[in-house]
């Protein structure tokens, strides 16, 4: 069965969603898209530009010889395949007890991306609008399944308008003729049922990062809560008979966040023994010259101090919170292969360092290394290319990685310390993922 071993070994196969579809719900109405919600982040149009551009990402994967499942495709697969029953077990694994639903003979690949009807419909009868309940399409693959050592996990999703996103991968992995072979799915986080005296259950692939053969990173804050991952450190651990996996770290991200707030925002590894890391995020004893969060701090102070600042975003302005982010807890089994917590750890980049698993000169800085000491043009510069994503890179092989064009500072750092790059053009791409985000490894060797 396939496995991911690593962030930054050899990726042999990978999933991910072109953005073909027409993906109405991308129309940036005021108060109905997210990018609306930040009034610095914009997406350019025509939208067909920017699916040129998100197709780029499988011409280089393919170019290094990475078997692409592409998820609409997987689907065709699975319906052409299908008999009206199996249809009707797609349709009912999908729309519940949902009245609006397609029939059997009509199902089409475009109902499980998009949902029913796939695009808003005048209904001449009513004099209204008719649109789907949810989107179920996205071009970030990463976040609704996220493969392990072991086997796939399926992510429940915080926001409402992703939940059904789930559904589709997991009829993708039971029902293709080839993945339904290849993979193995550990655990569905659907199929918990929420206890009403306790928080929701959310954990999200974006937030998950396979270091190496016996090492899991989670972030834990904005997308994924821990909740989440403690039901899925529980079932990893029991499922690991051969007990693999030695430690998951459950990592603390800060908040609310303009992006994806996801922990590969902030932290990824183009090579072995190599981290692209987010200063003023994370911070570190043992890296010379790495930058302070408190002057991330001084600034945030001095910003929400100004009276025009004050006067336009009122009681609704909520300067980002990033004390303790970075902070991580340790887990490894008990004697009953249960979840236990071992340390908490101040720095999750000196604790990577100090288990041997990251170089002291193998730290990688997005926006590249500060000239001195509290250099406000650094943190500048960081938190602008941060916002770009320019963390949120995909290692195809150690040392080769997928990085959009526009983070000039960051990629120049990741050439100086020997990364090779390919450039993903980006500008009609939004400001809510990267190449990270757009793929899910399905099977990756530990170099």
């Amino acid at each position: 069965m396939w496995s991911v071993k690593s962030e930054s070994g050899h990726l042999r196969s990978v999933l991910v969603h072109s953005a073909g579809f027409a993906q109405w719900w991308k129309i940036p109405i005021p108060g109905t898209h997210p990018l609306t919600a930040y009034s610095t982040v914009k997406q350019t149009y025509p939208w067909e530009a920017a699916v040129a551009e998100h197709n780029r990402i499988m011409d280089f994967l393919l170019e290094e010889g990475v078997r692409v499942f592409e998820l609409t495709r997987v689907l065709e697969e699975v319906l052409e395949g299908a008999s009206v029953r199996e249809r009707e077990e797609i349709i009912e694994e999908v729309w519940g007890e949902e009245k609006r639903r397609p029939s059997a003979e009509e199902l089409r690949v475009e109902h499980l991306i998009d949902g029913y009807p796939p695009y808003p419909v005048y209904d001449e009868e009513r004099d209204e609008v008719i649109v789907s309940r949810r989107q179920r399409g996205s071009i970030y693959a990463r976040d609704i399944a996220f493969m392990t050592q072991i086997g796939l996990i399926i992510s429940k999703m915080r926001h409402t308008i992703r939940w059904e996103q789930p559904k589709v991968a997991k009829i993708a992995f039971e029902r293709h003729p080839e993945l339904r072979k290849k993979v193995k799915i550990l655990f569905d986080v659907n199929t918990l049922e929420e206890e009403i005296d306790l928080s929701p259950i959310w954990i999200e692939g974006g937030d998950v990062l396979v270091v190496d053969e016996e090492t899991i990173l989670c972030g834990v804050g904005q997308r994924s809560n821990f909740l989440g991952l403690r039901y899925v450190m529980e079932r990893i651990f029991e499922e690991d008979i051969d007990e693999e996996i030695k430690r998951i770290c459950a990592v603390r991200i800060g908040g609310p966040l303009p992006a994806g707030g996801h922990l590969d925002v902030f932290l990824n590894f183009p090579d072995r023994r190599k981290a692209l890391v987010m200063p003023y995020f994370f911070e570190s004893d043992l890296v010379p010259g790495f930058p302070r969060r408190k002057l991330l701090s001084k600034l945030s102070e001095a910003l929400v101090s100004l009276p025009d600042l004050k006067r336009r975003a009122g009681e609704r302005w909520v300067f980002p919170n990033f004390k303790g982010s970075g902070m991580c807890d340790v887990y490894k089994r008990d004697e009953h292969n249960r979840p236990v917590r071992v340390s908490r750890e101040k720095n999750l980049l000196d604790f990577l360092i100090r288990e041997d698993k990251v170089d002291r000169d193998g730290v990688i800085m997005v926006g590249g290394t500060p000239e001195k000491e509290n250099d406000m043009r650094h943190l500048a510069r960081a938190f602008q290319e941060g916002l770009r994503e320019a963390g949120n890179i995909v290692t195809i092989k150690p040392g080769l990685i997928i990085a959009y064009d526009r983070n000039i500072f960051t990629n120049e750092a990741l050439e100086e310390h020997g990364i090779r790059i390919k450039r993903l053009p980006s500008a009609h791409l939004d400001m809510l993922g990267g190449p990270h985000c757009m793929t899910m490894p399905l099977q990756r060797d530990l170099a």
